[in-house]
């Protein structure tokens, strides 16, 4: 029966022959097996009971379970980016690049071609859901990825399959929608279903843990954890992080992030089972390869190289040549660098009494010179410390504000008290329109 015939079905035939696939045991359901030539091979009876089961290590360790296989990456001894039957979740901000991502993993695993270092068994068969977007769009982006690609066209034609009608209305909360997108995967013999956005699937309210978890059951009713791998492509909230409480439930989360000025994407395995510790929370880059619609994977150092005494020296003349004590973001303007290092040395500093900190609480230092008076704060001020003010609740006078027309000597610019300020996560997003990296 061909895709379009399915399509001619009545409501009423449609739902016969779904409720035809649930009463057939899944035991029987022929799927080919990579080692034995394409001969359909029969699936071992997975002992999934409903009872409630408790037993020893001893009889646990040999029940027939759905196994720990890798389909992208390792299941032992590194990065299992998509077990078999598992659930992955890509996420990112709008315009990072998920579905273009998403797009060259897919291309790569219908291929079975190692995927930025992450190896490829066997050519898998996946079924994509794109549920936002104008229709040519997505077979435009999908024209443009064939027609650069390197390797087998053939195969991505053969293995990747993707849903077309009703556009952009795939739900789970339409039962006869799930009941032929389940029907297909099964006759399509499917290793993953790539859902893309995840918050037009049918999901409730913001994400809240009761949420989350009803949909999750609706993921398990559709063979998730069983017979079937889901990709659900997911937003990030306007604070930059995962938006509700979905990244505890996939077992591999994929952070994306478009980097700002760079063609370029930043890539982070938040979680996988397992996760290599050499990459797991360490991100990457994916440099745009614009021949191919690819990337390529570049290494982040994961350990600055600076000069330390160069630097500590650095912040020692800035202080001697100052005319006044200097804040730290006095320091900072003086000598560069990264600020975490600066932090460490003047903490290095103010240990070996090389400096002094005059108001520990807004931070103002000073260099400590054998040969020079005691600093103190009559001396003069620089870039933005405050007149001293002598009672604990009396606030800092600030500069009176200039008259209108005249000419600004020095901008006041208070003191930094406290930690570094979080990165802004949705900072840097200059992209640009019909990127075709980009979502």
């Amino acid at each position: 029966m061909s895709e379009h015939e399915r399509h001619d079905l009545s409501d009423d035939e449609l739902e016969r022959f779904a409720q035809l696939l649930r009463d057939t045991d899944p035991a029987v359901i022929a799927r080919p097996d990579p080692s034995s030539n394409g001969q359909p091979q029969q699936q071992p009876e997975y002992v999934l009971d409903d009872e409630i089961i408790f037993e020893t290590l001893g009889a646990f360790e040999t029940r027939l379970l759905p196994p720990s296989v890798s389909l992208v990456g390792a299941h032992r001894d590194g990065t299992n980016l998509l077990p078999q039957f598992g659930w992955v979740m890509p996420w990112g901000p709008a315009g990072s690049g998920k579905t273009s991502i998403l797009v060259d993993l897919l291309f790569h695993a219908a291929c079975g071609i190692d995927w930025l270092g992450y190896a490829i068994g066997r050519p898998l068969k996946i079924v994509a859901v794109v549920n936002e977007g104008i229709p040519g769009a997505l077979q435009d982006k999908l024209k443009q990825k064939l027609e650069r690609w390197e390797h087998d066209t053939a195969l991505v034609r053969k293995n990747l399959a993707v849903y077309v009608s009703p556009w952009g209305e795939f739900t789970f909360t339409k039962p006869l929608l799930v009941e032929h997108a389940r029907a297909f995967c099964t006759s399509f013999e499917a290793d993953y279903i790539a859902l893309d956005p995840l918050h037009t699937l049918g999901t409730s309210g913001a994400g809240a843990p009761d949420e989350t978890e009803a949909f999750k059951r609706k993921l398990i009713d559709f063979g998730l954890w069983q017979n079937i791998g889901v990709i659900t492509a997911h937003h990030a909230n306007k604070m930059g992080t995962v938006s509700g409480d979905w990244d505890r439930h996939p077992d591999t989360v994929i952070h994306v992030m478009k980097e700002p000025k760079q063609p370029a994407t930043k890539v982070t395995i938040d979680k996988a089972r397992p996760a290599d510790p050499a990459e797991h929370g360490i991100p990457f880059l994916l440099k745009w390869v614009v021949d191919t619609f690819g990337y390529e994977r570049e290494e982040l150092p994961t350990k600055s190289d600076f000069d330390e005494n160069g630097l500590l020296e650095a912040v020692l003349n800035a202080l001697d040549e100052a005319s006044g004590p200097l804040t730290k973001t006095g320091v900072f303007k003086a000598v560069g660098g990264t600020k975490s290092h600066v932090l460490k040395l003047i903490d290095r500093a103010l240990a070996r009494g090389e400096i002094v900190d005059l108001t520990p609480n807004s931070h103002a230092f000073a260099l400590t010179l054998p040969n020079r008076p005691e600093p103190s704060l009559l001396d003069d001020v620089e870039n933005g410390l405050n007149k001293p003010f002598e009672r604990f609740d009396e606030q800092p006078n600030r500069p009176e504000p200039s008259p209108e027309g005249s000419e600004v000597v020095r901008q006041f610019d208070p003191p930094v008290g406290g930690g570094e300020l979080e990165p802004n996560h949705l900072a840097g997003n200059d992209d640009v329109d019909n990127n075709p990296f980009l979502d």
